[in-house]
């Protein structure tokens, strides 16, 4: 006689989720695979691929502009600013100079024609610099370009000289008492203002100078303060 368990058939096994039919009785059809389009990201990308920071070194990059655009960067005043620093020069070359020719009890130390040919080295000579600079910051694209550039430079500081020589002359005029030494602090101030305030609105930003070039430049605003100060005692004690 055999066992009772033999004898009865075994449940069948559980199907699968992967075998379950549908509910219409019919197994559903496999997804078609598609292939991402370009933009999108794979559906194999792994987790640290996708999740990469952006300077990975397979992700290329544009470099950072080394010189970026400030909102309150000052502009660059080509014409401007070298203008000033011309009539800087012509202005305080005819102050201290026309101060060497006159009024001085020992016999003027310059001539008249000594005088001249100083103011005009001194207005030469900032001019060729500043319309140099004037090219370093803004290049012309072409050289007749830079040439009426130093002309209009050339022009602007020639009529602010003019305007403050009239305005000295008629102050002078206009005034019952004497104020030579008064009108002569003014335009040297003016002057040194303008010697200042050119190249910064030339460029915002300072030129590369060698320790030549400013040593140089050192040397240069030492004398002009110590050739002020000497003009400025002979007017103060013969004006």
């Amino acid at each position: 006689m055999s066992h009772p368990d033999e004898s009865m058939p075994s449940p069948p096994a559980p199907l699968e989720a992967s075998e379950a039919p549908s509910a219409a009785g019919v197994s559903e059809p496999e997804a078609p695979t598609r292939s991402p389009r370009p933009g999108e990201a794979s559906a194999l990308e792994s987790p640290m691929t996708s999740g990469a920071p952006s300077g990975a070194p397979y992700r290329v990059q544009p470099p950072p502009d080394p010189t970026p655009e400030l909102p309150w960067a000052r502009p660059s005043r080509p014409v401007i600013g070298p203008a000033l620093s011309v009539f800087a020069a012509l202005l305080w070359s005819f102050v201290v100079a026309g101060q060497f020719t006159t009024s001085w009890s020992t016999g003027a130390p310059l001539g008249q024609g000594a005088a001249v040919a100083l103011v005009l080295l001194a207005t030469l000579a900032a001019w060729i610099t500043s319309v140099r600079r004037s090219r370093i910051v803004m290049p012309p694209l072409r050289t007749i370009n830079l040439v009426g550039r130093g002309i209009g430079i050339a022009a602007l500081a020639l009529v602010l000289f003019l305007l403050c020589l009239f305005a000295a002359t008629v102050a002078g005029n206009t005034s019952s008492r004497n104020h030579d030494v008064l009108i002569a602090l003014v335009l040297v101030a003016l002057s040194a203002a303008s010697a200042i305030g050119g190249p910064r609105l030339t460029s915002p930003t300072r030129p590369e100078r060698t320790h030549g070039q400013r040593f140089a430049l050192v040397v240069l605003w030492i004398t002009c303060v110590l050739l002020t100060l000497v003009a400025g005692a002979d007017l103060v004690a013969n004006g």
